[in-house]
């Protein structure tokens, strides 16, 4: 009896990666750049996680 591999293949596409895609989104939103991560929550659906942003309140403890 074999055991499966539980490390994923080398060759795994990086597209059905979601912290690549978080990375993505990240990048867009820094950037501003609504086009980009737009599709990075699509693909991130895709790959069944939901993300949802809050506007930060006045004054919170982690403003940059």
């Amino acid at each position: 009896m074999t055991r499966k591999n539980d490390k994923p293949a080398i060759d795994a596409d990086p597209r059905d990666c979601a912290t690549a895609w978080f990375v993505v989104l990240e990048r867009a939103r820094l950037d501003n750049d609504f086009e980009r991560g737009a599709e990075a929550q699509r693909q991130l659906v895709r790959l069944g996680v939901k993300v949802r942003f809050f506007r930060p309140a006045k004054g919170a403890a982690n403003d940059r």
